[in-house]
C-alpha cells in the first residue's frame, strides 16, 4: 500500500508518479469546467480574428486594432485551418491550454522546490481556480494562455539552468520568454519574479554582475518588443495601438486590484469602494505570522503583484463592469497562480502543526471544497458566455439561410442587432467572407452611391428562438 509522506514531497519508488497522477486531475477538472461549453459561439472581438484570417497573413499578425502579439496572433492560423467557424476547436485549444498550464505550473514549483506534495496542491488550486476562467471561456483572450505557457517554461528552463549550470538552459528561457513577450505584454513580469527566485533560492546575491546581466537579457527582450511595436504601429502604418489608447496609470487599482484574485468571482461585481477589496489586502500582513518559512508567501504575493502591474494599465477591463468582456477575469489569470502559492503553502503548514493522516484529510477536505465551489462558478460564467454567443449565432444561422451572398460594396443597417456594430459588421464579413461589407453608421444622412448596395435589414426575434427578416432598400442616389 502506497503511504503518504508529507515530508518526503512524493510517493515511493514503487507508487505510481505522483505527476501523472495530477495530470489526470488537471484532466478531469478541466473538462468539467469546460466541456459543457465546448460549443459556445464567438462572441465581440471573436469576429475580428475571423475577418483577418480572410485578410491575409499580415492582417493576422499584425492583430485587431494594431496589438503586435506575432505568435498568440499566428495560433489562428492552424485553429482555422482545423475548424474553420466551428467554435468547437477553438474552446477546446482553450481547455487544453488550461490544462496544460497547470501541469508546467506542477512541473515548475516541483523543480524549484523539490516537493511534489506542495506542487500537487498548488498546482490543484491554480487549475480550480475559476477567478481568471473569461481567459479560456473568450476565444479572443487566448493569448492570455498561451502566453503563461511560455512563461512557465522560461521559469522552468532558468531553474534547471541555475540548479544544474546547463548554460543551454538559460537560452531556451530567453527563448521560451521571448514567445511570451511576443504573446501578450503581461510577460515582461517575469524579470521581476526570476529576481525573487534569485534572491531566495540561488543566492543571487553573490553573482550580483552574473544576475544582472541575465536581467538585462530578458528586459532588452521587452524593450525590442515595445521598439518594434512603436515602429510598425506609428511609423510604418500612422496609426495608434489599442494598448497605447486604452491605457491609463492608476495607483490604486495597480496596487491593490491584483490580489482580487483570490476572492473576486469571475463577473467581477465588486465595487472599487467595496471593503472586502481592501479586507483582502490586509489580511495578507496577517498570513506571515502563520508560517515559518516565508519565502513562498512572499513569492506568491509578489507573483500576484506584478503580474497584474502591466495589466493594471488597462482600461478595457473593469471592477463592476457593464459588459461580459469588461470583466477583470481573463486579467487575473496569472495572478491566481501566485494566489495559489500563498494558499499552498498556508495548507501546506498543516504538515507542520498536526499528524500527517489529519493533515491528509483536512488538505484533501479544503481541496475538495475548493473545487466544487469553484465548479460552480465556471458553470455560472460558461452559461455566461454562452449566452453572448446564441443571439450572433441565431442571426448568422437565420440571415445567411435568407441571404445566401451579399454583393459586394454591400452597405446596411440592422435593426435590433444582437451585438454592437462594429462586431456585426465583423461578424458578417468574416462569415460571408466579404470584407466590403459595411455598417451603415446614421441611416437617416446615408446616400447611396452609384455601385453600392444599400439595405436596412429588421430583425425580428421571435419566441419560438427563431430569427426572421424584413429588407428595406435604400433609394437611388
Amino acid at each position: 500500500m502506497v503511504q503518504f509522506d508529507p515530508k518526503r514531497g512524493g510517493l515511493p519508488e514503487n507508487g505510481r508518479p505522483l505527476f501523472f497522477i495530477f495530470a489526470g486531475v488537471a484532466l478531469l477538472v478541466t473538462a468539467a469546467f469546460f466541456g459543457p461549453f465546448l460549443g459556445n459561439f464567438f462572441a465581440f472581438d471573436d469576429f475580428a480574428i475571423l475577418e483577418h484570417i480572410n485578410q491575409g497573413p499580415m492582417a493576422v499578425l499584425l492583430g485587431y486594432n494594431y496589438i503586435l502579439r506575432f505568435v498568440a496572433n499566428a495560433a489562428a492560423w492552424p485553429l482555422y485551418a482545423v475548424s474553420g467557424y466551428d467554435p468547437f476547436g477553438y474552446n477546446l485549444f482553450g481547455a487544453f491550454l488550461w490544462c496544460l498550464n497547470a501541469v508546467l505550473f506542477y512541473r515548475f514549483l516541483n523543480r524549484l522546490l523539490a516537493d511534489r506534495w506542495y506542487a500537487f496542491v498548488a498546482a490543484t488550486i491554480f487549475v480550480a481556480s475559476a477567478v481568471g476562467i473569461d481567459a479560456a471561456l473568450w476565444k479572443a483572450a487566448n493569448s492570455t494562455l498561451l502566453n503563461l505557457a511560455f512563461y512557465l517554461l522560461a521559469l522552468h528552463a532558468y531553474v534547471v539552468f541555475r540548479q544544474t549550470g546547463n548554460r543551454r538552459q538559460w537560452w531556451l528561457s530567453l527563448c521560451w520568454f521571448a514567445l511570451a513577450v511576443f504573446s501578450k505584454e503581461e510577460a515582461a513580469s517575469l524579470p521581476f519574479v526570476v529576481l525573487l527566485l534569485e534572491l531566495f533560492w540561488f543566492d543571487g546575491l553573490r553573482e550580483k554582475k552574473a544576475v544582472v546581466l541575465r536581467l538585462a537579457a530578458y528586459c532588452a527582450v521587452v524593450v525590442f518588443y515595445v521598439l518594434l511595436n512603436y515602429v510598425v504601429t506609428y511609423q510604418i502604418f500612422g496609426a495608434q495601438a489599442e494598448v497605447a489608447r486604452y491605457s491609463s496609470f492608476r495607483p490604486l487599482r495597480s496596487l491593490f486590484t491584483g490580489f482580487t484574485a483570490f476572492s473576486l468571482t469571475p463577473d467581477s461585481r465588486w465595487g472599487a469602494n467595496d471593503p472586502r477589496l481592501y479586507l483582502t489586502c490586509l489580511l495578507v500582513p496577517l498570513s506571515f505570522l502563520l508560517v515559518k518559512d516565508r519565502r513562498l508567501l512572499i513569492l506568491g504575493y509578489a507573483w500576484v503583484f506584478f503580474t497584474f502591474l502591466p495589466q493594471s494599465l488597462s482600461t478595457l477591463t473593469q471592477l463592476e463592469p457593464r459588459y461580459i468582456c469588461n470583466s477583470l477575469s481573463r486579467h487575473l489569470y496569472l495572478p491566481s497562480a501566485g494566489a495559489a502559492i500563498v494558499f499552498a503553502t498556508l495548507l501546506m503548514r498543516l504538515r507542520d502543526r498536526v499528524q500527517p493522516r489529519l493533515a491528509v484529510g483536512i488538505i484533501g477536505v479544503c481541496l475538495a471544497g475548493f473545487v466544487g465551489f469553484n465548479l460552480w462558478q465556471a458553470q455560472v460564467r460558461g452559461r455566461a458566455w454562452q449566452q453572448e454567443g446564441e443571439g450572433m449565432e441565431r442571426f448568422l444561422v437565420a440571415l445567411m439561410k435568407e441571404v445566401p451572398q451579399f454583393p459586394p460594396n454591400t452597405f446596411l443597417y440592422v435593426n435590433n442587432a444582437p451585438a454592437g456594430r462594429a462586431f456585426v459588421q465583423q461578424a458578417l464579413r468574416a462569415f460571408y467572407r466579404n470584407p466590403s461589407i459595411t455598417w451603415i453608421n446614421d441611416p437617416n444622412s446615408y446616400r447611396r452611391k452609384p455601385g453600392e448596395t444599400a439595405l436596412l435589414i429588421d430583425t425580428l426575434w421571435q419566441e419560438d428562438s427563431s430569427v426572421r427578416f424584413a429588407f428595406y432598400r435604400f433609394g437611388s442616389p
